[in-house]
This record gives C-alpha cells, sequence and structure tokens, in this order.
C-alpha cells in the first residue's frame, strides 16, 4: 500500500486562522516512531482509522490521547507513531484555535490534549469518500463553527512583524513595532499564542532555517549561523538541541535518509 499524502489550503474565511488542511494515508504498518521537530502552528488532528493517537515527549514517555486531539505550540522535540493509517490534520496560525477552542493556548503549549468531538468530525470525515471531498466537508464543518474571537490587535501586529523579520529581531525592537512596551506585549502575546515572544522569535528563525537547508546534502553552518542571526555556530547548535533534538549535521543526515 502506498502512502498518500495531500496538503490544502483552506477555504477564503478560514485562512486568517489556518494555514492549511493535510491527510494522510499511510502504507504498510510500521512499528516505529517519526521525530518531529518543535512547531509554532498549533494542530488538531483526527484520527479516523480508529479512536486513539499517541505521541512521545523528551522523556520517552507514551501520551495517549483520543481519536480527536488538539496540541498547541510545541517548543521541544516530539514523536509520533510512524504508522497513521488515516489522519486528518488542521494546521493552525498562531492563536488561531481561539475562534473555535474554549482552551487557553497556554495550556496547550507543549502538550496535546483529547478534544470533545462537538462536531462529529471523526464520523463525518470518515464517511468521505476521498480526500477531496473530505477537505470540502472539513472547511464548511469548521466555517459553521468558528465564533469571531481573534488574537488581540497588538499580537496580530506583533505576529506580522516577526513573520517579515530578519533573525536579528528582539522583544524590545517588536514592542517598538507593535506600540506597546514589552512587558505588555509579552502579557498579550503569551495569553494569544501560548509562549512568549522571545521564545516565538527563535523558533520563527529555527524554521526559515530548516526550510533553508532541507533538500542539501552539505551545509556550511557556519555560514548558515550568521545568515540567520545567530551570534556563532555554537548559537544554533543550541536551537537544534533545544528544537530537534540533535545537533545539525545529524539533522541534516535525517533528512537524507528519508
Amino acid at each position: 500500500m502506498s502512502v498518500d499524502y495531500r496538503r490544502v489550503p483552506p477555504p477564503p474565511a478560514l485562512r486568517r486562522w489556518i494555514r492549511a488542511f493535510t491527510y494522510w494515508k499511510a502504507g504498510p504498518a510500521s512499528a516505529g516512531r517519526s521525530p518531529k521537530t518543535a512547531t509554532r502552528a498549533p494542530s488538531l488532528q483526527i484520527d479516523v482509522y480508529d479512536d486513539e493517537l499517541r505521541w512521545y515527549g523528551i522523556d520517552d514517555a507514551v501520551h495517549r490521547v483520543g481519536g480527536v486531539a488538539l496540541g498547541g505550540v510545541q517548543t521541544r522535540p516530539f514523536a509520533i507513531d510512524a504508522w497513521q493509517p488515516r489522519l486528518v490534520r488542521v494546521l493552525f496560525r498562531p492563536g488561531g484555535t481561539l475562534p473555535f477552542f474554549p482552551i487557553a493556548p497556554a495550556d496547550l503549549a507543549d502538550t496535546q490534549v483529547s478534544a470533545p468531538d462537538r462536531w462529529h468530525l471523526r464520523d463525518r470525515l470518515a464517511a468521505a469518500h476521498d480526500p477531496d471531498e473530505l477537505f470540502d466537508l472539513l472547511g464548511r464543518i469548521l466555517t459553521a463553527a468558528s465564533v469571531e474571537r481573534c488574537v488581540h490587535p497588538v499580537v496580530a501586529r506583533a505576529l506580522a512583524v516577526a513573520e517579515g523579520s530578519s533573525g536579528d529581531l528582539t522583544v524590545a525592537r517588536l514592542a517598538g513595532e507593535a506600540e506597546v512596551s514589552p512587558k505588555r506585549l509579552i502579557r498579550l502575546f503569551t495569553a494569544d499564542v501560548g509562549i512568549p515572544p522571545k521564545r516565538y522569535l527563535r523558533l520563527v528563525r529555527f524554521e526559515r532555517l530548516r526550510a533553508q537547508v532541507a533538500g542539501r546534502s552539505a551545509v556550511d553552518w557556519t555560514r548558515a549561523a550568521a545568515a540567520f542571526g545567530y551570534f556563532d555556530q555554537s548559537h544554533l547548535i543550541r536551537d537544534f538541541h533545544d528544537f530537534a533534538g540533535m545537533t545539525p549535521s545529524a539533522y541534516l543526515t535525517r533528512l537524507s535518509s528519508r
């Protein structure tokens, strides 16, 4: 059985909150684990195969949640079961869970929780005949379920600035761009995004670096560190340890072995 992976944008009405919908139908059964790096994208996982999802933290302990699971910003590496027979994901923008779930983003950071299936997502999506029908149904369900609740305007401004920033943006400069004090920015940002802006800016830089090195067989890490605003190569290595759980070279080797 081959792997069927799809990624599509959500309907226009949802794009201010959601980056993408994904669908995964796995190949042959496997007992292994799939390591994941830290991510600033909260997500909703809907297992349309059975009613249990498992994820593994840095302590290697198994965490079991129901077939509909909500995860927040992940600031540490983690892992999931490599074999996911049929899985649907909603990839939110930072703070994008607010119109759909009454759970504070800070309570979701670095965890996955069983989400009440208020919209009967598992049964309704499992009945879809193909991924296109599934995505259409998911979009209609979430559009109808959303409420007009967004991140604070100050946080929205800070997120936009961070998205277009270079790697050396500081919290003080970010607060200046958002026209608030650093203390107020930290409070509002943490409430709506789930983590403080300093940690978020580190994730922005790390994700950009990962995207830049993907597909390469070799990387000059000293040059990469300078290009992405790290103080030096050891500073870059620390971020790889914190967010990927391995050295830059080990990460590149893992990518090339896929």
